[in-house]
């Protein structure tokens, strides 16, 4: 039989497989990926600073510290309506009918939709200003219904009726 201690192949072979692995794990973790409709803003876990550049979708050498704050980069839609689980529609009232002195607006329900994006050049402000992709949603769902019910106090009830394109015109821009 064989004696110990004359062939340390097997030795040198578990540490090159080790070496390898420790290298392939870490070479691994350097690597960070995006879905294709997604933006990423660079982002040192250490240091918490955060970059400039702004990439989209795919493989990125990022470095085993560092990693990407994902934004959507397609059309997001934010509906208010019954069948959204989180935002009902919205409920405001309307401007005050001039024939009638005491009218203080009729109380209405508005079931709207709407699209919006994120532009690169501004994701790193939005970041700043909100701290996630979350944050900035709830602040635009906010802003958004805001917006409409302001907008819908500024007719009279009987433009929901007799003007309905002029109040849905509005309420766009």
């Amino acid at each position: 039989g064989r004696l110990r201690g004359g062939d340390d192949m097997d030795t040198i072979l578990v540490l090159v497989g080790g070496l390898f692995g420790f290298f392939f794990v870490v070479s691994l973790s350097c690597i960070s990926t995006l879905e294709p409709n997604e933006y990423g803003l660079m982002r040192n876990y250490i240091s918490g600073n955060i970059g400039d550049d702004i990439v989209r979708g795919g493989f990125h050498l990022t470095g085993p510290v560092k990693g990407f704050l994902k934004f959507p980069a397609a059309q997001l839609t934010l509906e208010f309506s019954s069948r959204s689980m989180n935002r009902p529609p919205v409920q405001t009232r309307t401007g005050a009918d001039p024939n009638d002195p005491d009218s203080g607006g009729q109380p209405i329900s508005i079931t709207c939709a709407f699209q919006y994006i994120f532009l690169p050049e501004t994701l790193r402000s939005v970041y700043l200003s909100f701290g996630s992709y979350e944050a900035a949603q709830q602040r635009f769902i906010l802003l958004a219904g805001n917006m409409v019910s302001n907008t819908a106090q500024e007719f009279i009830p009987q433009d929901f009726w007799q003007h309905r394109d002029k109040v849905a015109d509005r309420i766009f821009t």
